[in-house]
């Protein structure tokens, strides 16, 4: 298994309170997402917040149905335009994506 980190974060945004159940495994490498995270992505339904950042991602093929999620960080990978349309079926309540550091010009 990946190492991860589970955190909570409270935060106050222009005067209102936001609370991310943060799941992240970032800088740990793998070129798709291993079927042990897809898991707990998919078996973490307080996670509003999933960091991928830095692990050299070039596939989302295997990310998981997310209903819950609102925040997924996936900086500073391997990914391209295309691979990025996986994740409007699979994660509907996304509302922030970072993506810098990718190859999404295509």
């Amino acid at each position: 298994m990946q190492n991860s980190v589970s955190i909570t974060a409270n935060l106050k945004i222009k005067g209102n309170d936001v609370k991310d159940q943060v799941l992240s495994w970032s800088g740990n490498k793998f070129s798709t997402i291993p079927d042990d995270i897809k898991d707990k992505i998919s078996e973490s339904e307080d996670t509003t917040f999933i960091m991928l950042r830095s692990c050299d991602l070039e596939s989302l093929d295997n990310f998981p149905v997310a209903n819950n999620l609102t925040k997924i960080d996936l900086g500073q990978n391997k990914l391209t335009g295309s691979e990025l349309v996986k994740l409007v079926v699979k994660v509907p309540a996304l509302q922030v994506l970072f993506l810098d550091g990718n190859d999404i010009a295509e």
